[in-house]
């Protein structure tokens, strides 16, 4: 019996042991390692600062765009001719665009292209006109103004970045913004014109000699077949310059045929110069010729062969430093008239330099206002009549 319950309660000490029960189990089984502690959650992020606006933004009422303009969502009104003009106020500024086919970016007008923007519209003599070309360097786009029945009163088809035109009387008018070549955004402002824009534009009028050109051909194998080609095309003779140098060409208005004087503008009929005097026609029908030879792959540049008239402008070294002369309008006046003898003109400051070789001879006796003995006329700081700067007025023109 003692050997049976000894048996008995050792079975259940090892039971026990095997279970986990009783206490610490054997040494040679390793621990389960206790779990990491989860990372501190971090604060939330600051709410963005920021504000929202809400409302409506009106443009302008003389604010408007062209009614064909290559942009695709736009709805298109179509402006391409006299009889669509698309009417606009007075005074205005619009958004435009022009282009050739095929010229500039994708977009409604890329194929067929849009030569022409006609806008109609009610202008007072002396208004301004002025064409804004924003692609003017790869890009010529040109203006003019007919009456309402469609006929040609002016034109301005310079090239560069402005184009711009005066009315004459008050009226109805045509404004027509015509791409020459390639293709362009513009700005069409019509009222009165900035003071910087008219003095860039002021060359706009520059002018030129009829049916001349100057012209550079490029350096080929083939140069001298171009050249002639060249020449026989536009009826040209050669008139001064050589080789590779620019060239003074006279043109012959009789060999130019109305195809290459118009197709290449793509002008419909209604295009009528008849109302241009014959100066007018004569410079129109000049620069329409040169900026088309300018397009020639054989030719790198034509241009007018400009007339270059002297100014009454002193080309004194000093004179640009001295600026106070365009203040009171003294270089428009020298344009008119450099002064007679017999006008007298009192300088009230202080003095005068007498030895000037500007001033030798020029001045008159007058009345001494220096009283400083240094620096008196007389030396003694007495008033009394003698010459001072009281200067004859032909003395005051440019020189």
């Amino acid at each position: 019996m003692k050997i049976a319950s000894f048996a008995i309660a050792l079975s259940l000490a090892l039971l026990l042991n095997a279970c986990g029960g009783g206490g610490g189990g054997s040494s040679r089984e390793p621990q389960p390692t206790p779990p990491a502690p989860a990372p501190p959650t971090p604060p939330p992020a600051p709410a963005p600062v920021g504000f929202t606006v809400s409302g409506t933004i009106t443009a302008s009422s003389n604010m408007h765009i062209d009614g064909d303009s290559n942009n695709p969502a736009s709805p298109s009104f179509p402006n391409n001719t006299i009889a669509t003009a698309q009417i606009i106020p007075n005074p205005v500024t619009l958004g435009g665009h022009v282009n050739e086919p095929g010229a500039g970016d994708p977009g409604a007008t890329h194929s067929n292209g849009d030569l022409d923007d006609y806008y109609r519209i009610e202008l007072l003599a002396g208004q301004t006109i002025t064409l804004l070309v924003a692609d003017f360097d790869t890009a010529d786009a040109d203006l003019y103004l007919f009456n309402s029945e469609g006929e040609i009163l002016d034109f301005s088809i310079e090239e560069g970045e402005i184009e711009t035109l005066l009315v004459p009387v008050d009226g109805t008018y045509i404004v027509n913004v015509f791409a020459f070549s390639g293709a362009t955004n513009y700005i069409l402002a019509i009222g009165s014109t900035p003071q910087g824009i008219a003095a860039r534009a002021s060359t706009a009028s520059a002018d030129i000699i009829p049916w001349q050109v100057i012209v550079k051909y490029r350096e080929q194998q083939q140069a001298v077949a171009a050249k002639e080609d060249v020449v026989q095309r536009y009826g040209m003779t050669h008139r001064a310059g050589a080789g590779n140098r620019q060239q003074l060409m006279a043109m012959e208005r009789a060999a130019l045929s109305q195809q290459q004087q118009y197709s290449r503008l793509g002008w419909a009929r209604d295009k009528k110069v008849g109302l241009l005097t014959a100066d007018a026609l004569a410079r129109w029908e000049t620069l329409i010729t040169v900026k088309t030879m300018g397009l020639d792959p054989a030719i790198i540049f034509a241009e007018p062969n400009y007339a270059v008239h002297a100014l009454t402008v002193p080309d004194d070294a000093a004179y640009p430093t001295q600026w106070h002369y365009p203040l009171i309008n003294l270089p428009a006046a020298w344009d008119m008239t450099t002064g007679v003898p017999e006008v007298i003109v009192a300088v009230i400051d202080t003095g005068i330099l007498g030895g000037h070789p500007d001033l030798a001879g020029q001045t008159v006796p007058g009345y001494d206002f220096i009283r400083d003995p240094a620096s008196a006329g007389d030396g003694n700081g007495a008033r009394r009549t003698q010459p001072t700067a009281t200067i004859q007025s032909s003395g005051l023109g440019p020189g």
